[in-house]
């Protein structure tokens, strides 16, 4: 789905969307289209800057056999820049061109929000793009003729469930 910022217009009527021709090729319908929408209250994940979003990209065309080196480093850079404040969602896409490499398509898989500095980062269904929101791209779910450099690379973490005394390795689960 596509997530799109709002605003009241004179010349919408009342209980209707109004489209640009952007918009419109995202949603594939034409001007005089019925399509129904529907209204998401960002809530509290407007309050705080994601922690971090993951991403897979692809390129609008094939680049057949064709290797593309992507920057990840400047890619997250443009994202911060272009989508700061905005409200991402997950599995929502974005198409972008990116500093002269074509077109590509960005879908959010992961938004992960800071709740509170003990339990660190959670998952969530949607998160604000903010100026320190780390961008991580997914390469296993990206083009296979994607090659990304410089990206940020995501932790690796035990999961809290994690039974250490199970594997052998006595009291460290207390510690």
């Amino acid at each position: 789905g596509y997530v799109m910022t709002a605003a009241q217009d004179e010349r919408v009527q009342p209980g209707c969307v109004g489209l640009n021709s952007i918009q419109r090729g995202c949603c594939q319908c034409s001007q005089d289209d019925v399509v129904k929408a529907k209204v998401v209250q960002a809530g509290p994940f407007a309050m705080y800057p994601a922690q971090s979003l993951t991403w897979t990209v692809n390129p609008t065309k094939d680049p057949r056999k064709r290797k593309i080196e992507i920057d990840g480093e400047r890619l997250q850079e443009h994202l911060r820049e272009h989508f700061r404040g905005q409200i991402m969602s997950e599995k929502q896409e974005l198409v972008i061109d990116f500093m002269g490499k074509g077109k590509f398509v960005l879908k959010v898989l992961e938004v992960e929000m800071l709740i509170s500095a003990d339990d660190g980062p959670r998952r969530a269904p949607r998160g604000m793009v903010g100026a320190m929101s780390v961008m991580y791209f997914d390469v296993a779910g990206s083009h296979p003729n994607i090659v990304f450099q410089n990206a940020p690379e995501k932790p690796k973490q035990l999961m809290k469930d994690f039974n250490l005394k199970e594997l052998g390795i006595g009291g460290l689960t207390d510690e």
